[in-house]
């Protein structure tokens, strides 16, 4: 049976296995299930695959504070996005994770990329004033 892709950040999955027993993990966000034996795989996968999508508390709190302030600008110590200028509180920030998913989920926008490592790499993100 194949595996459907995260729920939360539309990365693929995969089984994993390890002395016994089974989970799956997704690639990007990491969200992972239950240790299971090797016999019960099929009805893991079955479980993974019938997840709701849709929005985790974190990712809505993000989108909500996306919303108030039109963009965020990240900060790599911290891999995390800020309100720009704004006192560096954990509930006034985005975790890279987080933003990533909203991206991919066409919540967020990047609205600006520098160059690391030889890659583009994330360093605003904006709301697309969707709802």
């Amino acid at each position: 049976m194949k595996l459907l892709q995260c729920p939360f950040c539309g990365d693929d999955a995969e089984l994993n296995d390890y002395d016994g027993g089974y989970w799956i993990e997704c690639t990007g966000c990491h969200v992972f299930t239950e240790p299971t034996l090797a016999d019960e795989t099929d009805l893991l996968v079955e479980k993974w695959n019938s997840r709701v999508k849709g929005l985790t508390s974190v990712q809505t709190a993000a989108l909500k504070l996306l919303k108030k302030h039109g963009s965020l600008d990240y900060n790599e110590v911290r891999y995390s996005f800020y309100v720009s200028g704004s006192v560096k509180h954990d509930r006034n920030r985005i975790q890279m994770g987080t933003a990533k998913a909203l991206v991919r989920k066409g919540l967020a926008k990047v609205s600006r990329e520098k160059p690391f490592r030889g890659k583009a790499s994330i360093d605003q993100i904006s709301s697309t004033n969707a709802d």
